[in-house]
């Protein structure tokens, strides 16, 4: 009842559903607090209103602008980010994100600070996280828990007349990732208090001017980049993206050539609903010693006989539209 009332009050929709068909209302008992809460609904749905009104007229209309100009290399990540799951092919629920802050930026000039303590959530978040994470791991026994880190702020810097990324990352776990962002209650959580990840997006150029696409043959999956986004599990840009170029093989080149290459090209946000849990993402662009005509004959042969063959697509860098 208590989270109930504190959900409305913080200006969660009334409407939402469980799994079950019950409202965070319907859970209530009482039919005084029901009523109580149906006026606190009203409230905030009058206030947030006259907020529109507002902000529609004192708001810049460049306020979330890109900070570059249409054509140039920001606005082509936009567009090749946004080629890994086209409008037909995109999940349920699956959003644009948009650049906060754009480079490109050598990662040894991206400096991640660390938030004190863990990410804070609501009362009772944590115990119910463990809750949920009992009943999922019993019906996916590979789930692993572990450290994932949110984004809280980002800052491009000039130091001695060159560009440079200051971020800062605060802890959290994969058992609350999933929970706030994947069960019936979570779903019910405001998004600022939920998990939100930060995510990491290598886009690989080839020796002769190619972003490397990857899907499964034969799926009718999206295409997605190679090695796909994944969530960052450590307070260091470098060293994830070292991870995620061992983890496809030796079919890239020399990773240590490739990782000396790495530019923090943009930080961007989830316009609307973290859909996979992941509300930032830093895309990195990654140059490789080895040509199109390379890779796509030698990154089968790493792929065990267990899985599926992969299908490789080449985009010219600069026609990602």
């Amino acid at each position: 009842v208590e989270v109930a009332r504190f959900l409305v009050m913080k200006g969660a929709s009334a409407d939402l559903k469980t799994a079950q068909g019950q409202t965070a209302i319907d859970l209530c008992g009482c039919e005084t607090l029901r009523a109580e809460l149906r006026g606190a609904a009203a409230t905030v749905a009058n206030e947030e209103a006259e907020k529109d009104k507002t902000t529609a007229s004192d708001e810049p209309p460049t306020k979330r602008r890109a900070m570059t100009e249409p054509g140039s290399e920001a606005e082509q990540v936009k567009i090749c980010f946004a080629r890994q799951s086209s409008a037909s092919e995109a999940p349920k629920g699956a959003t644009d994100c948009s650049p906060l802050a754009c480079g490109p930026v050598p990662l040894d000039r991206v400096k991640v600070g660390v938030a004190e303590g863990e990410r804070s959530y609501p009362a009772g978040t944590a115990a119910m996280a463990d809750v949920h994470w009992s009943f999922a791991t019993k019906e996916e026994p590979h789930l692993s828990d572990g450290p994932v880190w949110s984004l809280v702020s980002q800052e491009v810097q000039s130091i001695a007349g060159e560009s440079a990324m200051h971020l800062s990352l605060q802890r959290s776990t994969y058992k609350l990732l999933l929970y706030t962002h994947f069960s019936d209650e979570g779903s019910l959580m405001p998004k600022e208090t939920r998990c939100n990840a930060c995510g990491l997006t290598p886009l690989l150029l080839t020796s002769d001017g190619f972003i490397l696409l990857c899907r499964n043959s034969n799926s009718g999956s999206p295409w997605l980049t190679l090695p796909a986004s994944c969530i960052m599990t450590a307070p260091s840009v470098a060293g994830v993206v070292a991870a995620t170029l061992r983890e496809v093989g030796p079919s890239l080149g020399d990773a240590t050539v490739a990782l000396a290459s790495a530019h923090l090209l943009a930080v961007a946000e989830a316009d609307d609903d973290a859909f996979d849990g992941l509300r930032h993402h830093l895309i990195v662009s990654v140059r490789l010693s080895v040509s199109a005509a390379e890779i796509q004959a030698g990154i089968n042969e790493a792929v065990p006989e267990s899985k599926a063959p992969r299908e490789l697509q080449f985009v010219r860098h600069g026609q990602c539209d």
